[in-house]
């Protein structure tokens, strides 16, 4: 019975290698696939890198806005102009009271999802 064991492992090693030989040998290697598919491709295909020097940068509008040639047609004080309303209306929360604020709608956000 071992002897049969035994046998019939060995002839089944066999039959896997012989199976492996044969797709080896009639499947082209992938470094054959490559040098086929780099002779084919066209030369002047390119691939496009993107870098910092073609892509378009980010700049501030102050930088990117024409200078006004005429500096008198503002006015002086923004308080003074009929456009803009109120003063109070056009001051700026502070970087803190906006991170504050941000947290607190977050955490609005948060709670409304728990209950």
């Amino acid at each position: 019975m071992k002897k049969l064991i035994a046998v019939t492992l060995v002839f089944g090693f066999a039959a896997i290698g012989a199976a492996q030989q044969q797709t080896q040998q009639n499947e082209p290697t992938l470094g054959d696939i490559a040098r086929k598919y780099r002779a084919s491709r066209k030369p002047g295909n390119t691939v496009r890198v993107i870098d910092n020097d073609t892509m378009p940068s980010v700049s501030t509008a102050d930088s990117t806005a024409p200078a006004d040639k005429n500096p008198a047609a503002k006015p002086a004080d923004p308080k003074q102009d009929p456009k803009t309303g109120d003063a109070k209306a056009q001051t700026k929360a502070t970087p803190e009271e906006t991170a504050k604020l941000q947290a607190d709608e977050w955490k609005s956000k948060i709670d409304a999802q728990k209950h």
